[in-house]
């Protein structure tokens, strides 16, 4: 992340003010945002003991032993996970809304939108519309994001991070941390919880939060 800000060249080098500025908008403003992600994915898939089954198989062909070295190469072999995570963050998006400005007259479905107004679209119902997600719109199902199954889908259906000029800067930042600290927890933990997809309840904060915390249970693994 830092080398690309260094080796920015658009029409000037960013100086190293703008640099920190970015560095700190990223790391500190993902904080909390990545946090309550993760929390969301143990709990999914705590209630979904096959789905985290086969997560912990991939781990076990990528990674031969906990201790192994955790690098970008293998991250990148990690497909199922990438599909975890997408899945999670679809049903928990960690900024549930997002505003912006009409720049012009519009009409939308024909509804007059002046120029100047402030439009916000919620990505939690957005992420829900059964006729971009199917009848198991509200199930949490990974497969949905696999090549097959998402080819035909409009890439608008999903952005968690935003999308379009200003989007999430720490998209890359955000998936890397999450798919790093899953991969730990699930290789030396098996998770289990009481709690069932329809008792969850959603706080819409900055970020999207559960309202009685995340209530899963740790039970460390014999072998990996």
């Amino acid at each position: 992340m830092l080398d690309r800000l260094l080796a920015t060249t658009d029409d000037a080098p960013l100086t190293d003010t703008e640099i920190a500025q970015n560095v700190y908008s990223i790391v500190g403003a993902g904080n909390d945002t990545t946090a309550h992600s993760i929390g969301h994915t143990c709990l999914f898939l705590a209630m979904h003991p096959d789905v985290q089954e086969k997560l912990y198989l991939e781990l076990s062909e990528v990674f031969c032993c906990f201790d192994e070295a955790i690098t970008e190469e293998k991250l990148k072999r990690l497909s199922y996970m990438e599909c975890v995570i997408k899945e999670s963050l679809r049903l928990a998006p960690p900024g549930a809304t997002v505003a912006r400005e009409a720049q012009a007259d519009l009409f939308i479905d024909g509804q007059y939108i002046p120029r100047g107004t402030t439009v916000v679209v919620s990505l939690f119902a957005l992420h829900r519309r059964k006729d971009f997600w199917g009848h198991d719109a509200d199930q949490f199902v990974p497969d949905r994001f696999l090549p097959a199954r998402s080819k035909d889908r409009p890439s608008c259906a999903f952005m968690p991070f935003n999308t379009g000029s200003r989007n999430c800067l720490g998209t890359r930042y955000a998936m890397l941390s999450m798919k790093v600290i899953l991969s730990m927890i699930i290789r030396s933990f098996s998770l289990r919880t009481r709690m069932k997809m329809d008792e969850l309840k959603f706080k819409f904060d900055i970020a999207l939060k559960q309202e009685q915390g995340y209530l899963v249970q740790l039970e460390r693994r014999k072998t990996f």
